[in-house]
């Protein structure tokens, strides 16, 4: 008894102490440097700062503190206009998003219950598809000789080529394109737990279909859009890709703000501051899949273009993976990415999973208000900020940036993910199992690995699969962190794409989209033969 007691006081104390102090170094420091550098003055230097006051000087620190940054900041026409035309932008692509949404997340709901998960998991897919390289796929439909312009005016909608890409107009295709599964799964969530008999008394009693939807069917989901709304709200206002790669040099955002002043200009201190399928459903979830669906085929078969130009069919042909895998700056990019995506996915694994259990399992222990603040934040705050803080934390102790910066970095963004996944099966974990077991003479840690771990396997290997998917993904803290003989996948293909649309771009993009499709199917299995086994054990 006395050793059980022991064993369980020294896990309540490890098991939110390791991936506490990890996000307590990886995270809260890097932030508070950023604070320090925003309360600094710009230099002509190396650093480009000069600190106004040290950690350690609390009198120098108050004498010292000034808002210039801050000030800057408001009174600069340029950060103004930038922030603004961000949250605008945000607030019209979530509103867009959710116009689309709304209708595909209803069909889905309403689809027949064996229809659901497969309907699920088509819309989670493209989100394990690179980001980068789903909006890459836009720069060529929306080019003025892309294949939306050749399709408006073949059908004779148009007589002449639309100027779509490089404008706003671009930006929030992209937007609503990427940020279309956060939008639908939780309304999804929320209008398949909706009791249909309501619509059917409401219509019953002689109201219309259309203010029963008023009525009724959005007020139950208003959870949902409340939810979808954030999702995308938040990271959409801080978002550098889509702006850079769609919008065009008049498409003023943030993100590319920031990480041009950071960069370019190198002014650190202001960046730091009923069941049933009707038409209307069908209809709403063919749309809604093939514009999820539509950009990742065409270039997978533009992959096995004989052309050089990928927008023009010139017969078919597998040249472009020879010289793909010819290319050794694109082959040491890709070696690069997936040794920090598979290490940086161990690790988040395990911190991930410790930081569930914290959450789950201990109740309340000093810090734990700050230490869920710290595993939700980095899901929420912008890839740029995130990217920032690190890099500075690198810089200030002096740690050269390379492999172990990026695989640092990942591991501290991709961790937070796994948490969530992990603690959402958790939550709904039936504890008797492990109190049976214990009653039967089984120490704690002999029950966790013989009870709990196998039940909650599948949640770890979907988060495993996560956090490898989202590092091999990443371009915007890689670039951040990244140092010589360091050079990722993403960071490669971002800039071959800045300098042109690429034959051996689409035959790299075809092949992560394969291993992708394969790893997502494999843990699919994998996942639904843990549950089998878990079943028949049970019996």
């Amino acid at each position: 008894m006395m050793e059980r007691t022991l064993t369980r006081r020294f896990s309540a104390g490890l098991v939110p102490a390791v991936p506490y102090l990890w996000l307590g170094v990886l995270f809260l420091v890097p932030f508070l440097i950023v604070l320090k550098i925003s309360l600094s003055d710009p230099a002509v230097a190396q650093p480009p700062y000069k600190p106004v006051f040290e950690w350690g000087d609390i009198a120098g620190f108050f004498s010292a503190l000034d808002f210039e940054n801050f000030t800057l900041l408001i009174e600069d026409d340029l950060y103004f206009r930038a922030t603004l035309s961000s949250v605008r932008i945000a607030a019209v692509s979530t509103l867009l998003l959710l116009l689309v949404g709304f209708p595909i997340a209803y069909g889905m709901a309403r689809a027949p219950e064996r229809y659901r998960a497969l309907l699920v998991a088509a819309i989670i897919l493209p989100f394990w598809t690179s980001f980068l390289i789903r909006i890459y796929a836009w720069v060529a439909i929306l080019k003025p000789e892309g294949l939306l312009n050749q399709a408006l005016m073949a059908v004779g909608l148009i007589s002449e080529p639309l100027d779509i890409l490089n404008t706003e107009t671009a930006v929030y295709i992209g937007i609503v394109y990427a940020y279309l599964p956060f939008m639908v799964l939780p309304l999804y969530a929320t209008l398949e737990k909706m009791d249909d008999t309501l619509l059917e008394a409401a219509l019953d009693l002689g109201s219309t279909p259309w203010r029963s939807f008023w009525t009724i069917t959005v007020p139950l989901a208003m959870p949902g859009i409340i939810a979808g709304s954030l999702l995308c709200f938040i990271p959409a206002v801080g978002e550098f890709v889509i702006p850079d790669l769609l919008g065009g040099s008049e498409t003023l955002m943030i993100g590319r703000q920031l990480w041009s002043e950071f960069f370019s200009n190198r002014d650190w201190p202001p960046a730091m501051t009923m069941r049933r399928l009707s038409v209307f459903n069908v209809t709403s979830l063919v749309i809604g899949f093939a514009f999820l669906y539509l950009p990742i085929l065409l270039l997978v078969i533009y992959s096995f273009n004989a052309s050089r130009l990928v927008t023009v069919w010139g017969g078919f042909s597998t040249q472009w993976y020879g010289a793909l895998f010819r290319n050794e700056a694109l082959m040491d990019a890709a070696w690069v990415t997936l040794r920090v995506a598979l290490l940086s996915a161990m690790l988040a694994t395990v911190l991930g999973t410790l930081a569930a259990l914290a959450l789950t399992r201990y109740g309340r222990f000093p810090g734990r208000t700050l230490f869920t603040g710290m595993v939700y934040a980095p899901m929420v705050m912008p890839e740029v900020i995130t990217g920032l803080s690190l890099l500075l934390f690198f810089v200030a102790v002096d740690f050269d940036r390379g492999f172990w910066t990026i695989t640092l970095a990942h591991t501290t963004l991709t961790m937070c993910f796994v948490t969530v996944v992990v603690q959402s099966r958790l939550m709904t974990f039936d504890r008797s199992l492990e109190e049976a077991a214990m009653d039967l003479g089984a120490p704690p840690l002999r029950t966790f690995f013989s009870v709990t771990l196998p039940l909650i396997a599948p949640s770890i290997v979907a988060g495993f699969l996560l956090a490898f998917t989202l590092s091999m993904d990443d371009l915007v803290i890689a670039s951040f962190n990244a140092g010589p003989g360091a050079t990722t996948l993403p960071i490669k293909i971002y800039s071959a794409v800045r300098l042109g649309l690429s034959p051996e771009v689409n035959a790299a993009s075809a092949i992560l989209i394969g291993i992708v499709t394969l790893g997502v199917i494999s843990a699919t299995l994998l996942s639904k033969r843990s549950v089998l086994r878990s079943r028949r054990n049970a019996h």
